[in-house]
């Protein structure tokens, strides 16, 4: 009878009695309170509908979403099989393939895995191409044989690419952070594959490890060219006579790199006999003191390409020369003169070419080349009776009067490169135009503005026709002038009088910026 009684009351008068009942406490009539069963019993409903409403709602929109999904992924497929992609030649894909060679490896669960074996991994069809492409396996590079999250071995893995992967293709291969009980690994699955690994590079982690075990079975690498060592820690086993006998037993090697950390410069010992290596030409040696490294010349007969890099710690160096009659390229880095002049005392190159003299970036002050360096250095030249024609330096004073020094020591130099803040008097300038001393002559960048202004006024009245008609000089010196970024104002001034200086044959070069 209530809800027959009150369903056609007005909204009016259900607005009043519910405003009523929230703002004021005071006690309805009876008349009103009955509206409030009403309006509670409807507000009610409303709330039981909705609550059952929402999660059928929610089940319908979980379901089109679902759909959506697999629509999108529908779509993508359709998308894909009519992608231009889809009607490369499988050479042009593999082309593609081996441009992305260039990212390197992939962090993958299992760890750094070369990027090929991943592109093989995508369908069939990418699997075929990336098997015979050669150029993708080229190069691989494997973080560890034994990845650190999961201490999951993948020499099953190098195994794979080596047996199916780019037929019968060289390789260049990686692998970094190896362990002593890694290592053991390696011949076991590259015997039957040394023959396709042209250049191997090793980095070995913070295990002590003895360099007998690394070197020994480097006999198994029949096609090894290149070998690159990098070894932080461990036993170098100098007491021993033959710890580096296993690395000549490398039959066709021609370079070899072996960097080592700086603490174990002094731990190496190579007074044992190790077979000459017939075919090295290119070694790198960084952080060896100097007399292992002379030591190490002594079994380097072909050898045409030195790179040094010197520690800090000296050596006690014995008075005898090594001669290496094929070198044509030296290049030293080190941080006093002393360990250059370690170097350059103890060998004799009658085929020398090329010198560069590097400091090494501990400080950023330059070092200036002292008497006993300059004397070395001399001393080489004229015991070899080399003629270099390029001599380069970087971070390195020379003074004046040994540039003439050295320039005279170096009669066939063509190409001299002077990094230098030091001013060149222009009586010295005059003595190498003179003398023809340097044909070509760069100035390169540390050099300041108010020299090179110098220079160019020189050349400028230098190379100014005499009464006679004549001019002074050597007329086809080639002077490379390499500016920094210098003021616009410094740029139009070289500019302005770099035509004058470029007439009747004499070249000079003027470089702006860093080259």
């Amino acid at each position: 009878m209530m809800t027959t009684k009150y369903k056609g009351l007005d909204w009016a008068n259900k607005l009043r009695v519910e405003s009523a009942a929230c703002s004021s406490n005071e006690i309805l009539p009876d008349q009103d309170q009955s509206v409030l069963h009403v309006l509670l019993a409807e507000a009610q409903g409303e709330l039981d509908t909705l609550s059952t409403e929402i999660p059928r709602l929610q089940a319908l929109l979980d379901n089109h979403k679902q759909r959506r999904a697999a629509s999108i992924e529908r779509v993508t497929r359709l998308r894909m099989g009519i992608a231009p992609h889809k009607k490369l030649p499988p050479e042009l894909l593999a082309r593609i393939f081996v441009e992305s060679m260039d990212r390197g490896s992939v962090d993958l669960p299992l760890g750094g895995l070369p990027l090929p074996w991943v592109l093989a991994q995508v369908c069939s069809r990418w699997r075929m191409i990336s098997r015979s492409e050669p150029l993708l396996w080229s190069r691989l590079y494997i973080s560890t044989l034994h990845t650190y999250r999961r201490k999951r071995s993948v020499v099953p893995l190098i195994k794979d690419i080596l047996s199916n992967h780019g037929g019968r293709g060289r390789v260049e291969l990686t692998i970094g952070a190896l362990t002593n009980g890694e290592w053991s690994e390696v011949p076991a699955f590259f015997q039957a594959h040394s023959s396709r690994v042209w250049k191997l590079n090793l980095a070995f982690g913070s295990q002590t490890f003895p360099i007998r075990a690394l070197s020994e079975p480097l006999h198994l690498f029949d096609e090894l060219q290149s070998l690159s060592l990098s070894l932080y820690r461990g036993d170098l086993l100098g007491h021993e006579s033959q710890a580096f006998y296993g690395f000549s037993t490398a039959r066709n090697l021609f370079e070899l790199k072996i960097n080592i950390s700086p603490q174990l410069s002094r731990s190496i010992n190579l007074n044992g006999d190790m077979l000459p290596w017939a075919q090295l030409t290119s070694l790198t040696l960084s952080n060896m003191t100097a007399a292992p490294i002379l030591t190490f010349l002594t079994y380097c007969p072909l050898l045409i390409n030195l790179v040094v890099k010197l520690p800090n710690a000296r050596s006690h160096v014995s008075s005898s020369v090594v001669s290496l009659h094929q070198i044509q390229s030296l290049s030293i880095t080190g941080s006093t003169c002393p360990h250059f002049g370690e170097i350059l005392a103890g060998l004799m190159a009658p085929s020398l070419k090329k010198i560069c003299l590097i400091k090494r970036s501990y400080q950023n002050d330059p070092l200036c080349l002292d008497d006993p360096l300059i004397m070395n250095l001399t001393t080489l030249l004229t015991r070899s009776r080399c003629d270099v024609d390029s001599f380069q330096t970087d971070s390195l004073v020379i003074k004046p009067t040994d540039m003439i020094t050295l320039m005279r020591a170096m009669p066939a130099l063509t190409d001299w490169s002077i990094p230098t803040q030091s001013y060149i008097p222009e009586s010295i300038l005059s003595t190498i135009l003179d003398e023809g001393l340097v044909p070509n002559l760069r100035i390169v960048k540390g050099w300041e503005v108010q020299s090179v202004h110098s220079i160019l006024h020189f050349l400028n009245n230098r190379w100014s026709p005499t009464p006679s008609g004549e001019y002074k000089g050597i007329q086809h010196s080639t002077l490379n002038i390499k500016m920094p970024n210098y003021s616009l104002s410094d740029r139009k001034y070289f500019k302005n009088i770099l035509p004058e200086l470029q007439t009747h044959g004499r070249r000079i070069q003027l470089r702006m910026g860093y080259h």
